[in-house]
């Protein structure tokens, strides 16, 4: 998570949640994954951003939530 661009592929097998540090910081993330799951993006304690599959959306942790920064863009 220390990484500002994320990228993930291959099958969801359940709903997956990628948790960031609780600091201020803007990630851009590309869902490429399938499965009847979803993927989100949040912090330990905070709400998180669901990226659909096939899409991609720039995020912000605000340092207690991740809040959705652009819409989703395929």
């Amino acid at each position: 998570a220390q990484q500002a661009m994320h990228s993930y592929s291959g099958v969801l097998t359940v709903d997956t949640e990628i948790i960031v540090p609780s600091e201020t910081k803007i990630y851009f993330v590309a869902n490429g994954t399938t499965g009847a799951f979803s993927l989100t993006i949040k912090t330990a304690s905070g709400v998180g951003v669901a990226i659909a599959q096939d899409n991609r959306a720039i995020v912000m942790c605000n340092a207690v939530d991740v809040v959705r920064f652009s819409p989703d863009m395929a």
